[in-house]
């Protein structure tokens, strides 16, 4: 790996690392790990700023918004350092681990129009400040973002169910 990590990882057929973040709502399913992968996260590169992870000037955030999803994976590859989006997937699996900080919890929840079930990580990081995880039930990562207090509230008085109007 050519940068520092936190976590195990696993080199997939193309050549790009997914990380194995242990699993903390593990009371609820049987899966040991989530699993952050490379591709997703350079599908999702515009909340890395949520992360403290600082683009170059020369990435064209309008340009990459504008794209489908396999737009978006090429055009991160191309105008990022892979080491940035490596550690953008690390500051997505800190974020889901009470080891780095202890005010991160798990729920079980849903997503998608045909509300799937899903768990979702929410580590407190600054006063009215959430970072916001949704894993898959299979143990894949799908999307992590910051929300404030009041979106997090919503999401509660939703039952947990986000991303309702996607088809995942």
């Amino acid at each position: 790996m050519e940068v520092d990590i936190d976590f195990p990882y696993k080199y997939y057929a193309n050549g790009n690392p997914t990380l194995l973040v242990p699993n903390i709502g593990r009371a609820g399913n049987k899966r040991d790990y989530t699993k952050v992968d490379f591709d997703q996260t350079a599908s999702h590169i515009h909340h890395a700023q949520d992360f403290g992870i600082v683009l170059p000037q020369s990435f064209d955030m309008a340009k990459y918004e504008r794209l489908y999803r396999a737009g978006r994976i090429e055009y991160a590859k191309q105008k990022l350092l892979r080491e940035t989006i490596t550690n953008y997937q690390n500051a997505i699996g800190k974020s889901m681990s009470p080891i780095f900080d202890v005010n991160t919890k798990s729920v079980p929840g849903f997503a998608g129009v045909r509300k799937q079930d899903t768990e979702l990580t929410i580590q407190s990081t600054k006063p009215n400040i959430n970072i916001f995880g949704i894993i898959r039930e299979d143990g894949m990562h799908i999307l992590s973002f910051s929300i404030t207090d009041d979106e997090l509230k919503k999401i509660v008085n939703n039952d947990f169910w986000v991303l309702k109007d996607r088809n995942l």
